[in-house]
């Protein structure tokens, strides 16, 4: 009833130093329809092509280091609900500013719970609602374009059994600051 799993990414693009990045996951099932899990996990995106181009300044790899704790637990025969809680540390985000993009640094504490259910028929359905807060880690900002509340709601019924869905997603997304009204806001 306890399970360990991972992976090891390796990348190399252009000029831009190697990346080594894990995706490791501790995963514990107490009870048959209950699980909780601690991942941990790391990536990287470089530059593209347009954004060095595009750039003032030489530009740094994007870099993020994730940690999630997950409580997954079946109801009855057709449900399952979870609750996870999530911290994310990102490095060198690329941003458009000024005419260029330039790195900067951020970090994300959110939850999220969320209700699915499946049935025999094929038919899916998901409902969830995540908070979230990012900052500006180097001057303590709210992000621009990063909402707090998200509300998603998706079902998939099948046309033909495992072949064909006719599936229909609702997603809410609370209000979000521009560049220009977060710093002065917030700043």
């Amino acid at each position: 009833n306890l399970h360990f799993t991972g992976g090891v990414r390796y990348d190399q693009v252009a000029d831009f130093d190697p990346a080594i990045n894990p995706r490791l996951a501790l995963i514990y099932n107490p009870f048959p329809k209950s699980t909780f899990k601690a991942i941990y996990g790391s990536a990287f995106r470089a530059p593209s092509f347009y954004e060095i181009s595009s750039s003032a300044q030489p530009l740094k790899t994007e870099d993020i280091t994730s940690y999630e704790l997950v409580y997954e637990q079946g109801i009855g025969q057709h449900l399952r609900s979870s609750l996870s809680g999530y911290y994310n540390e990102m490095n060198n985000l690329l941003v458009f500013s000024s005419g260029s993009f330039t790195n900067f640094n951020a970090d994300t504490t959110g939850m999220e719970l969320a209700l699915e259910g499946f049935w025999a028929s094929g038919i899916r359905g998901r409902a969830s609602y995540s908070f979230q807060e990012t900052r500006d880690s180097g001057i303590n900002w709210a992000m621009p374009d990063s909402p707090n509340h998200l509300l998603k709601f998706n079902l998939s019924v099948p046309l033909v059994r495992d072949k064909v869905l006719a599936s229909v997603e609702w997603q809410y997304t609370s209000s979000r600051d521009s560049l220009q009204n977060t710093t002065g806001a917030n700043g």
